[in-house]
């Protein structure tokens, strides 16, 4: 980790370098709970010291049917 990372915190993500845009977070892989609702983290690189840190934690309610996966696919691997 960066030591300006240590002293005021990762830096947050701003330009993606892609026509100027915010940079995108990735999904991390979590799943349904009892009262089907998704629980997600989404998860940065910070453009200082290229660490991966949680931004946030996010809950969204899931019209998955009974029986089919309760996963979501890891985006943070290689990507954001």
């Amino acid at each position: 980790m960066n030591i300006l990372c240590k002293i005021f915190g990762h830096k947050p993500l701003t330009h993606s370098g892609h026509a100027g845009g915010v940079a995108y977070a990735g999904v991390s892989a979590n799943q349904v709970d009892g009262v089907n609702t998704w629980h997600l983290t989404l998860r940065a690189k910070c453009p200082r010291c290229e660490e991966r840190y949680d931004i946030c934690k996010v809950h969204v309610p899931s019209n998955t049917p009974p029986g089919w996966p309760t996963k979501v696919p890891d985006t943070t691997k290689g990507g954001a």
